[in-house]
């Protein structure tokens, strides 16, 4: 019986340690900001005209417009001609109901363009763009909906870490900004520390039970 007991409470602690792991593994990919809504509403249209448009769109900053093109089945991750999508173009010009839209009808966040004319070729993510542009709603939302704040790009002599989103926005003298990206890797770094010593509390327990457990 006392076997029985000991198994089925190092059942419900393993439960519980796998569970917190796995909580501490997905929040760490948002550096602790909340993580946005999942949109179940991704549209797949093929048509590149609704491409094109959404595309438009997005870069003059036209909500409605941007609403009633998904709602016609434009696909809201849809690449144009340069490999920028609708959600960099937004970003990248601070039009943040835009990007708010955008984010809220499933759109990847972290999605790489392969040509921006700020950087030349340098493929950078929305994240990166708003921050390097300064535009700090924009920032805060993306880091909501989960971007990686952590992505590294550009690998050289000069930059042997690569060039990140508080590079970026460091470099170009948005210190608000930086501000903003600077407390969310603070604020990541603490959660990770919390989650361990949780862990090691519940490893610990785990060995003083299984010690006073004893023969059956």
């Amino acid at each position: 019986m006392k076997t029985e007991n000991a198994i089925t409470k190092y059942r419900v602690f393993g439960i519980t340690l796998l569970f917190l792991i796995g909580t501490s593994l997905h929040r760490a990919g948002g550096d602790a900001v909340p993580q946005g809504p999942a949109s179940l509403r991704v549209k797949g249209a093929n048509d590149p005209r609704l491409t094109v448009e959404l595309l438009r769109a997005a870069d003059l900053g036209s909500p409605e417009e941007v609403m009633q093109l998904i709602e016609s089945g434009a696909d809201v991750n849809g690449i144009g001609a340069a490999g920028e999508t609708p959600l960099f173009l937004a970003a990248q010009k601070g039009r943040t109901e835009t990007v708010r839209l955008l984010l809220g009808n499933g759109t990847r966040v972290d999605t790489f363009s392969r040509f921006n004319p700020l950087t030349g070729q340098l493929p950078i993510t929305p994240l990166m763009a708003a921050a390097s542009q300064g535009h700090a709603d924009v920032v805060r939302l993306l880091l909501y909906y989960g971007a990686d704040m952590s992505i590294q790009v550009g690998e050289s002599a000069s930059h042997p870490c690569g060039v990140t989103a508080l590079y970026l926005a460091e470099v170009k003298g948005h210190k608000d900004v930086a501000t903003i990206l600077n407390q969310a890797s603070v604020a990541g770094e603490g959660l990770w520390k919390y989650m361990v010593i949780i862990i090691w509390i519940l490893l610990g327990t785990l060995i003083m039970r299984k010690g006073n457990a004893g023969p059956a």
